[in-house]
């Protein structure tokens, strides 16, 4: 699965391939919520802000904070990404599971997103 980012010169569910996997996706109605894995492959393809925001989105920022402590996270942050994406993988306190980035969502892709 590639991480996929709607803008303004996205042509993905213009393609026909890309109209057609988005069209399978809704008609099965696959959940990719169900086929998530929070990776180190992931992590490093993104940017720091992004991997940032889906600590934020998903809960993992106000975990990570209650077990380590006030304001770890933003402490985290400030750091090295590479620190970051190991501290992201080595904490088993959280789960990722039910979890889905935003740019993964098939209304990313669809034209009912907004761009």
């Amino acid at each position: 699965t590639s991480v996929l980012r709607r803008d303004g010169s996205d042509s993905f569910a213009k393609s026909t391939s890309g109209a057609q996997s988005l069209a399978f996706i809704q008609a099965a109605q696959m959940n990719a919520t169900d086929f998530f894995q929070m990776t180190e492959e992931y992590l490093k393809a993104l940017t720091k802000p992004a991997i940032i925001q889906d600590c934020k989105a998903s809960g993992f920022a106000a975990k990570f904070d209650e077990a380590k402590g006030d304001k770890a996270f933003s402490k985290l942050t400030a750091g090295k990404v590479d620190d970051l994406i190991k501290a992201i993988l080595e904490f088993s306190d959280f789960s990722w599971s039910g979890y889905l980035p935003e740019a993964l969502k098939v209304s990313a892709h669809t034209d009912s997103a907004t761009a």
